[in-house]
């Protein structure tokens, strides 16, 4: 069971407020590894939400299908 779940408004407040990918890659890489170790969940509403777009969040968030989206 995961002890967090993260919502799509998170994640695109943190890309568009001073975690973008070029400015902390190691944001993005905490939470991928967050998901890993099963600590990280998000439903796959978000996934389908994230994915519209076609900027480095949606392309993260494509990658992170299997592991962080339930």
């Amino acid at each position: 069971m995961p002890e967090y779940w993260i919502d799509s408004d998170a994640m695109i407040f943190a890309k568009n407020n001073g975690f973008n990918f070029d400015i902390a890659p190691g944001f993005w890489d905490f939470l991928a590894k967050m998901a890993e170790a099963g600590s990280l969940r998000s439903p796959i509403k978000v996934h389908q939400e994230l994915i519209v777009g076609t900027d480095q969040l949606a392309d993260w968030a494509k990658q992170q299908r299997d592991v962080l989206f339930v």
